[in-house]
């Protein structure tokens, strides 16, 4: 979610009540927002401060004036526009570089030309990239927020260069963490070469390019694991190129199983132009093609020619596919549209998983460098930093696609890979890899889990979608609304959409048969995957009489948790009407609507009982009373897609009152000529509310409508809703303190620390994803790795609206060593080290306001199902943790013990633990007998599995299968999970933080501070954190040194390949050279002898004939002409 607005705004809401929206502040333009009021700076300032927000800011390569830079707030001077930039250097000790390699140097600058704006250094600020190795000169800076409390970072280049781009991706990642597990530092390559066999004579690919085809393959394994290319065949045009062409064609199958193959079409056929039927059999001929020479097909992945029929959507294709190829997978880069390329999405459609495609600057036409459109630097632009480089930047997943031409001639594609994945190893810390397109579609899906459902576009707004559609559609056949009465139910929206048609210029959808005069398009998803074209035939009446507006009614769209997003998305920007009447009277008529339909819940219980209890029986039914009532939360959510001039709101009562008048006023809003709804809407005494009259007669709406509830009881039924304190004269108000406690947490959150230690192959690590009911760790073919040293990880998480920071300490199993003597010392470092860090930071004169908390607060201690006793190690682990954090022993896989085994093993640890003088977290008892059945299962005996199935009943449970039976996780009958999780998270969890703070971290510090030597840490004087600073520093110079050498040797190996291949062809010219000239002078001699030859026959002599008359030489001349130098002759 984001929002732009504007610098010359006096004040911007960024919050909703406490509740801050934006977790990052871009200003692009620095020098404008120091022109901006001071209420708007204070405001943003304010903001920031209070949710701990980052700002970024855009320099302006621009002269300010140095008076303007005197008056700042921000502490930045000297700011130089307009510089040259001959180096660019990272600071190493900056916390920004994620993906950016911290030893990055470049020393050719480009552009080279005075773009850049440069700040001189000061105590205020810290250098992020700099011109010169002392960073006494930056063109990235950040700063600490010493003096106001604000993280900044200030860009004094453009966003356009390469560079400039990463440090901003960067920097979004260092203010939002949480974007760091959807953007991490792996990158995801498949490379797909479409239109193989395909292409006009003297564009295709010949034998010698299959060979240059699989060595760029070995190369870019070297980068990325098991990588291969992805061939996409059209089997028709197989051998139908001249004759180089027909041998490479042939090479190639040869050299099939080098490659992963996929199904193009074909006849590389445009699927809008055929049917279903004639699709599905050139499928079959393509098929039988590839099973005739048996080619290692990709499972479930076609690609089709030009993506036509994927978006937008051809269901026969799908239909066909699915027949035929069985296909499951395919790409596009038309979802939701080609451009922007960055807003390209994946989505699932008829049980196919779409992949967004991207493009890399290669066409079908793109064979020569010479002859790249723009010219060789625009290619090279492109891989160095520019769109390509982009691509791979900002998408985890990038399915590519290239032709087989530009693997031919000059072979760009190879070329451009090849280099953007060294330019990317080179100066960045992102990792290549390659998996198959099933395994690649699932991560993707669980990276972006909210692409799976499709959101709808208009074809008809996008040119490239126009030519894409089947003859069967077009966009005059596509009718959509361009008003929306949306809700909420039981507001009086139905009588607003029957007086608002009786103006002559509107329409209506039709009417449906299973919902009556609403669509709910939008908000079933059943309908919403019917799409667009069924949706749009609903409006072809109103179309085809030529109405102005248009309108749907659904009135359950206003609290639809994607329909603000969904309608945007299809329609555009229609007008949006929103009726509102009072939330607890809307309540009530849900209620009274509820029982008119004999819902068993509304039968039973009354209004009050509905709306104050939190009976389960109720819950539904409490949520649909109330959550439609949210006015300013869902209002929030639909002004973000829309401009709040095309949103109208009508007040109910007006509308019960008057609607001539208010209907009027609506129609004025949404620019219609005037209409006398006086003439047509009339009071009806009947019905007690006014209805249409249509040709003379009153229609009114059904008895389900209009209820008229007393004045009297709904003021008390208001006031018995909404308050709830006692109004006695002693009522003091301290009863609210919990209340006021929960706003708190709700407000700050809290902060949890959770650590896990035992034996190796206890399973503490699936423990962790089970308790949390996540993946919080994901691992490949399901194996969870062994932990060898203390590892912590931070997860954010939210529950009705209390935010928690969850940090989760995985520590090694002991087992994993041969000698376990002090195995406990490391993690009792761990936890001293948390106290010490927060002990610094609770010290110091100018301290956080919120300190951050990462001290331990429980210690899960895991036995092994031995079903004897606590071991040695046991004991002596849990004696050195038990005076410093709060420990609860755990027995791991209790499904291998039975129920009479666990319950004496639980007894015999209970009793090592009382012999040994073991402290373990005691309970507090609150009276209630749950607490107290919870706590007499202590040890808990757990079982841990995220395996969930589904049972006859339809219930999902979580399990552990075995031979002889099943194990459910969530079972008290199986095991002690549920009552584990139940005092640990819902009961105590508040508790383990206090005892944490007020015991065990109070002991800590009584002993670092009651004297110089106590609990003193000679490991981490500034000496020794200098060292082992510099000692990180210089392996990450030896590593990034061993990167540069490895990259450049690979260059050289590059260069001496051309350099040999080159050299053997001169040798070959040469040679042929060579035997051309002695052929020439093997002929010559030749043609010397036989002239010697013919002169010796005829008696002929040099010497006397240069003693002859001239008359004799002339005769003899003339005479040797008539000779053949092949003729026999006699004198």
């Amino acid at each position: 979610m984001y929002k732009v607005i504007s610098l010359k705004e006096p004040v911007v809401n960024l919050n909703f009540g406490d509740i801050g929206l934006y977790s990052i502040i871009l200003i692009e333009d620095f020098y404008e927002y120091l022109k901006s009021s001071s209420n708007l700076r204070g405001n943003i300032n304010g903001y920031c401060k209070k949710y701990k927000v980052g700002m970024l800011f855009m320099v302006p390569n621009v002269d300010p004036g140095s008076t303007f830079l005197e008056n700042n707030e921000f502490m930045l001077k000297n700011i130089q526009p307009r510089q040259y930039a001959g180096n660019f250097f990272i600071n190493t000790t900056s916390a920004i570089p994620f993906i950016t390699k911290k030893c990055l140097k470049l020393e050719i600058i480009q552009p080279s030309t005075n773009s850049w704006t440069f700040f001189n250094t000061s105590p205020y600020f810290s250098s992020i990239l700099s011109v010169n190795s002392t960073d006494s000169l930056s063109v990235v800076i950040k700063d600490d927020g010493l003096y106001d409390d604000v993280e900044k970072v200030f860009f004094g280049g453009s966003i356009d260069y390469w560079v400039i781009q990463l440090l901003f991706h960067d920097t979004i990642l260092y203010f939002e963490p949480r974007l760091k597990i959807k953007f991490s530092r792996e990158r995801y390559l498949q490379i797909d070469i479409d239109d193989i066999f395909v292409g006009q004579q003297g564009t295709r690919i010949v034998a010698e390019d299959v060979d240059h085809l699989i060595k760029s393959q070995q190369i870019l394994r070297k980068s990325i694991d098991n990588f291969s290319y992805t061939l996409g065949f059209s089997g028709y045009f197989f051998r139908k190129g001249n004759i180089l062409e027909e041998k490479g064609d042939e090479y190639l199958i040869e050299k099939k199983d080098n490659f992963l193959w996929f199904p193009h079409m074909w006849k590389h056929n445009h699927a809008q132009d055929h049917d279903e039927p004639y699709l599905k059999a050139v499928m079959t001929q393509n098929r039988l093609f590839a099973e005739n020479f048996k080619l290692p097909l990709i499972k479930g992945y076609a690609v089709s020619p030009q993506h036509i029929g994927v978006y937008p959507i051809l269901d026969y294709l799908y239909n066909a596919w699915k027949e035929i190829w069985d296909i499951t997978i395919t790409s596009t880069e038309e979802y939701p549209h080609f451009k922007p390329m960055g807003a390209r999405r994946g989505f699932k459609y008829n049980n196919i998983s779409i992949l967004p495609r991207q493009t890399c600057g290669l066409y079908t036409h793109t064979l020569y460098y010479h002859a790249y459109p723009g010219g060789y630097q625009t290619f090279l632009d492109n891989i160095f930093g520019g769109n390509l480089f982009f691509s791979i930047l900002l998408n985890p997943y990038n399915v590519f696609m290239t032709h087989q031409q530009n693997y031919a001639h000059d072979r760009l594609a190879e070329y451009t890979f090849r280099n953007i994945v060294n330019f990317f190893k080179c100066y960045t810390n992102i990792n290549f890899k390659w998996v198959e397109s099933d395994i690649l579609r699932n991560k993707y899906f669980e990276t972006f889990p909210e692409e799976q459902k499709i959101i709808w576009t208009n074809p008809c707004d996008d040119t490239r979608h126009i030519k894409m559609l089947s003859p069967k559609y077009n966009c005059v056949d596509i009718s959509l609304p361009n008003l929306l009465i949306i809700g909420p139910q039981k507001t009086g929206t139905t009588a607003l959409a029957n007086f608002l048609k009786l103006h002559p210029d509107v329409g209506a959808n039709d009417l449906l048969e299973d919902s009556f005069e609403e669509v709910q398009f939008f908000s079933s998803d059943y309908k919403y995957e019917k799409g667009i074209y069924w949706y749009s035939s609903f409006f072809k009446n109103a179309r085809n009489q030529s109405k102005k507006i248009i309108f749907e009614k659904t009135a359950n769209y206003f609290d639809h948790p994607t329909a603000p997003l969904t309608t945007s998305s299809l329609l555009g920007n229609p007008f949006i009407v929103i009726v509102l009447k009072d939330p607890v009277f809307r309540a009530y008529s849900w209620y009274q609507h509820m029982r008119f339909h004999n819902d068993p819940v509304a039968n039973k219980y009354t209004f009050e009982e509905v709306m104050l209890s939190n009976n389960t029986d109720t819950i539904k039914l409490k949520s649909r009373c109330f959550t439609p009532g949210r006015y300013a939360y869902h209002l929030l959510k639909w002004l973000r897609y829309y401009p709040p001039s095309k949103i109208i709101t009508i007040d109910a009562d007006s509308l019960l009152g008057e609607p001539s008048k208010t209907i009027s006023l609506l129609v004025k809003r949404i620019g219609l000529p005037e209409f006398n709804f006086t003439s047509v809407i009339k009071y009806n005494d009947n019905k007690g509310f006014h209805c249409a009259v249509i040709e003379g007669h009153s229609k009114c709406l059904g008895r389900s409508k209009g209820r008229k509830y007393s004045q009297l009881m709904m003021i008390n039924l208001k006031r018995s809703v909404s308050q709830h304190i006692p109004e006695t004269n002693d009522y003091i108000g301290v009863v609210n303190y919990t209340n006021q406690v929960f706003r708190r947490a709700v407000k700050n959150g809290f902060e949890f620390t959770l650590m896990v230690v035992g034996e190796s192959g206890l399973g503490k690590s699936t423990f962790l994803n089970t308790l949390f009911y996540t993946e919080l760790e994901k691992y490949e073919d399901n194996v969870i790795p062994s932990t060898n040293k203390v590892v912590s990880k931070s997860f954010y998480l939210t529950e009705n609206k209390v935010k928690v920071k969850l940090t989760l300490v995985d520590t090694p199993g002991f087992g994993d060593s041969i000698d376990n003597t002090n195995c406990w010392k490391p993690i009792m470092e761990y936890v001293d080290s948390k106290y010490s860090q927060y002990l610094g930071e609770e010290t110091k004169i100018d301290r956080k306001k919120k300190i951050p908390d990462e001290r331990v607060h429980l210690c899960l201690y895991f036995i092994a199902p031995t079903g004897h006793s606590l071991r040695e190690i046991d004991v002596k682990f849990m004696k050195n943790l038990h005076d410093k954090v709060n420990i609860i022993p755990l027995i791991a896989k209790a499904d291998t013990l039975t129920a009479a085994e666990m319950s004496r093993f639980k007894a015999n640890i209970l009793r090592d633990i009382e012999k040994h003088g073991i402290k373990i977290y005691q309970f507090e008892s609150d009276g209630n007998d749950e607490n107290g059945q919870s706590y007499s299962r202590v040890p808990y005996g757990v079982v841990c599995s995220n395996h969930i199935v589904e049972t006859k009943t339809g219930k999902k449970v979580r399990i552990r299968e075995y031979p002889w039976g099943v194990v459910e996780v969530d079972n008290l009958k199986h095991n002690d999970f549920v009552a584990m999780k139940e005092v640990l998270l819902r009961k105590h969890l508040i508790d383990l933080i206090c005892d944490t703070a007020n015991v065990h971290y109070e002991n800590f510090r009584f002993n670092q501070l009651s004297g110089p030597f106590k609990g003193s840490n000679v490991d981490c004087d500034p000496m020794s954190q200098m060292e082992a600073e510099n000692k990180i520093l210089e392996e990450q110079f030896e590593t990034t040194k061993k990167n540069m050498e490895k990259v450049f040797s690979e260059k050289v190996i590059d260069w001496e390949l051309r350099l040999k291949e080159r050299e053997n062809k001169l040798a070959a010219v040469e040679r042929e050279q060579r035997q051309l000239l002695q052929s020439k002078r093997e002929r010559l001699d030749q043609l010397t002898k036989e002239i010697q030859d013919i002169k010796t026959s005829m008696g002929y002599n040099e010497n006397a004939s240069s003693k002859s008359s001239p008359g004799e030489k002339k005769k003899k001349s003339s005479t040797l002409g008539l000779f053949h130098r092949n003729t026999k002759h006699e004198i």
